[in-house]
């Protein structure tokens, strides 16, 4: 399994990197957060990323990582539980949300991340069909980007009548609704097991 180790450069990330570094059957790449990790996505083939974060200002990178490889899954591992955090890593588009507060290497591998990265390992023949349809949902939300960005170009520009204004500020609520709803689906598409092989 190829791995990319992902965060802010602290004891967390370091924790993380350390338990999985030297591990058979395992090549991570522990890099802190930078243009490089955007360049190792892009151009290196992995199965999972391992992103560990604790703030809303560290949800940055992950913006600019999913977009990159929408059907490479990405694991957020934060320190401690905070439903708010979790709630935006989601929207976002990570596959999961771990919360890791050991900072034991050993304990990382065995009882946190480990059954996550198994997990992800048995679904790893994740058919065509299922690629092309989080592909399909990539597209849709990056021409919704383009919609939103010239609605709001348009209000900045333009000094409409009131109900005209009004109407036109309906376009950016509506393309960020159907965007919760897309990165929702493209979740669910990625989550969702393998359906079992018919036995003859």
């Amino acid at each position: 399994m190829k791995l990319l180790i992902t965060g802010k450069r602290d004891k967390f990330w370091k924790a993380v990197g350390a338990a999985y570094s030297k591990q058979p059957g395992v090549r991570a790449t522990v890099m802190p957060i930078g243009s490089a990790v955007i360049e190792t996505v892009r151009s290196t083939p992995l199965d999972a990323v391992l992103y560990t974060l604790s703030s809303e200002e560290e949800l940055e990178l992950l913006r600019w990582i999913i977009p990159i490889n929408p059907s490479l899954p990405l694991i957020a591992l934060v320190p401690r539980a905070d439903a708010k955090l979790r709630k935006q890593i989601m929207e976002e588009g990570a596959a999961q949300v771990l919360v890791v507060s050991s900072l034991d290497p050993g304990e990382i591998r065995k009882s946190i991340v480990g059954p996550a990265l198994r997990k992800l390992g048995s679904t790893a023949t994740t058919s065509s069909v299922r690629r092309q349809i989080s592909d399909d949902l990539h597209a849709i939300r990056s021409t919704l980007t383009v919609i939103l960005g010239t609605a709001e170009l348009a209000l900045k520009r333009s000094l409409p009548a009131a109900r005209t204004r009004k109407h036109i500020q309906e376009i950016p609520r509506g393309v960020q609704e159907i965007e919760k709803i897309l990165r929702r689906l493209d979740r669910t598409v990625k989550s969702r097991p393998p359906a079992p092989k018919p036995t003859h």
